[in-house]
């Protein structure tokens, strides 16, 4: 509960009020090379940012939790979309070491967690 609640507040207390979803569970099970987003109502995924939903501050809090207690990591994470598309500028992202690092150093920006070693079971 502890985490849920924490991941609530820091909704609630950004800035920012419309993000896109990135899906870790479905970039990492088609091979990692591309960042996967939540199409719009959840309906689905995509690798391009230009078909991804953008999704309010209620709509990411049912998306990013109830976490996985036993692991207490999260399926998906999300980034307001203004931070999206100053880190990266193309419609499709590679998913490599740069853009990791570029999430990671955002990350007080970033709802969810971004432990990419989790079990095939998270990422299902």
């Amino acid at each position: 509960k502890q985490l849920v609640n924490e991941a609530n507040y820091k909704v609630d207390n950004l800035q920012f009020n419309e993000f896109y979803i990135l899906s870790k569970g479905k970039t990492k099970k088609f091979g990692g090379k591309k960042f996967y987003w939540y199409c719009s109502e959840a309906k689905g995924y995509t690798d391009k940012l230009s078909e991804a939903g953008q999704f309010n501050k209620l709509e990411v809090k049912k998306h990013i939790c109830p976490y996985n207690w036993v692991e207490l990591s999260t399926k998906c994470v999300a980034i307001p979309i203004s931070i999206v598309k100053k880190l990266f500028d193309a419609d499709k992202i590679v998913a490599d070491d740069e853009a990791y690092l570029k999430l990671d150093q955002n990350m007080k920006f970033i709802i969810g967690d971004l432990n990419w070693d989790c079990s095939d079971s998270l990422m299902s």
